[in-house]
């Protein structure tokens, strides 16, 4: 598997996918949790980056938001459709299921799995809180 991508299920509904072989987008407290499988993330050829990453791009409107001018100051920016707007959210609506059945406004995950399910090492199917920052198999 690649470990610059992968993706995480836990507890058989969430998708956590990892796109940068680190930690994964979500900061957690205080949760019980069970890693149930990891599975590798198609990487396009030509850019590196997992294609995940241009669907979820492709989703938002563009247009005028909140963020950092080019000179460091705060404004509106203009940002094209199909690029990630920094603060804006998630791209789709947050109470519409996506194709995978998932809430949150995010595109389904499922059509960019690649490979073998791979289960986890023993002492994470007993639902223990990983020991490191970061979602380890």
């Amino acid at each position: 598997m690649d470990d610059r991508a992968s993706a995480s299920r836990l507890d058989g509904s969430l998708g956590v996918p990892q796109l940068d072989g680190g930690r994964p987008p979500i900061h957690i407290h205080l949760i019980q949790f069970q890693l149930v499988n990891r599975q590798a993330v198609a990487i396009d050829p030509n850019t590196g980056a997992p294609t995940y990453t241009a669907a979820y791009a492709s989703r938002f409107p563009g247009g005028r938001f909140a963020g950092v001018e080019p000179d460091g100051s705060w404004g509106l920016v203009k940002y094209p459709r199909g690029t990630i707007i920094p603060g804006y959210g998630p791209p789709d609506d947050y109470l519409t299921p996506n194709a995978d059945g998932a809430l949150g406004g995010n595109p389904a995950f499922s059509p960019f799995l690649q490979g073998p399910v791979i289960p986890p090492i023993p002492m994470r199917r007993a639902g223990r809180t990983p020991s490191r920052s970061f979602l380890d198999s």
